[in-house]
C-alpha cells in the first residue's frame, strides 16, 4: 500500500488570519481573516472546502465549533456573532448585543456560546432558546480579549488589565478574580500591550486552565469556584516561560 506523502501548508490569499479552530473529528480546519472572510479547508488533504466572502464586516477575531457537531460560532469586531452548519456549508443566524467589537467566543457540548468584547462584557447565549445572559460587572479597566468555558456552567475572562476572572453562569459577578496575572503597569518591556491577557484555555471538564499574556508567559492555575476559601477559587500553580 502506498504511504500518503505529506502535503505542503495550505494557502489562501496574503490577507492576515486572526483565528483558527479545529472540528472535534479533526476533518476540518477553519480560519477567518481580516477581510470578514470565513475559510473551511480539508485538513486532510489542505484543499479549501468553502469559502464564505467577507461575511463579517471587519475581521474574524473568535471561531468555535459546538462539539460533537459542525456546528460554527465566529465572532468579530463587527460587533456579531454568526452561527454556521458546515455539514450543509450554510449560514445559520446572525447574534447582536455587543455594542462594541466582539473579541473571541468560546463553545462546549451543549448550544450555550460565551463571548467578550471591547465593551467590557461577556455574554452567554443560549442559542436554542434565542436569550442572552449579560455580565457586565467586569472588575477590569480594559477591553476583555479572551474567554473560555471550563465545563457547562464555569468560564473564565481575561483582559487588558492583566486580569483573569472565574465566572459561574448562575452569578452575575466573577467569584474570584487573579489581578496582574501576567504583571502590572509599568512591567515588562515597557510596551502598553505587555501585560496583556491575550488568551485562555482549559482542558474542559477538569480543574486546570491556562492563560497567555503579554509578557511571554503561560499561567496555570487550579480552579474550584465551590471552595469556601476564595483565593482558593482560582490559584496559580506553574508558570511556563
Amino acid at each position: 500500500a502506498q504511504r500518503s506523502r505529506p502535503r505542503g501548508p495550505a494557502s489562501t490569499s496574503a490577507e492576515p488570519l486572526y483565528s483558527v479552530c479545529c472540528s472535534d473529528d479533526g476533518r476540518t480546519v477553519v480560519t477567518g481573516g481580516h477581510s470578514g472572510t470565513i475559510t473551511a479547508w480539508d485538513a486532510r488533504s489542505g484543499e479549501v472546502v468553502k469559502t464564505f466572502e467577507k461575511v463579517h464586516k471587519a475581521e474574524v477575531t473568535g471561531l468555535t465549533f459546538q462539539s460533537g457537531t459542525q456546528q460554527l460560532f465566529s465572532c468579530s469586531r463587527d460587533r456579531t456573532v454568526k452561527i454556521w452548519s458546515l455539514d450543509d456549508m450554510a449560514y445559520v443566524d446572525t447574534l447582536f448585543g455587543h455594542v462594541q467589537g466582539c473579541t473571541q467566543i468560546d463553545c462546549l457540548r451543549k448550544e450555550r456560546v460565551i463571548s467578550v468584547g471591547e465593551d467590557r462584557t461577556c455574554r452567554l447565549w443560549k442559542v436554542q432558546d434565542e436569550t442572552q445572559l449579560l455580565f457586565k460587572g467586569m472588575p477590569c479597566s480594559g477591553n476583555v480579549d479572551a474567554c473560555c468555558f471550563v465545563n457547562g456552567t464555569t468560564f473564565v475572562t481575561g483582559s487588558q488589565d492583566s486580569s483573569v476572572s472565574l465566572w459561574s453562569m448562575f452569578k452575575k459577578r466573577p467569584v474570584y478574580t487573579v489581578r496582574g496575572a501576567h504583571g502590572s503597569h509599568g512591567d515588562g518591556d515597557g510596551s502598553a500591550c505587555s501585560t496583556w491577557v491575550h488568551s485562555l484555555a482549559a482542558c474542559a471538564n477538569t480543574d486546570l486552565v491556562a492563560s497567555g499574556g503579554g509578557d511571554g508567559r503561560v499561567t496555570l492555575y487550579r480552579v474550584d469556584p465551590e471552595d469556601q476559601t476564595a483565593s482558593e477559587r482560582m490559584r496559580a500553580v506553574r508558570e511556563v516561560e
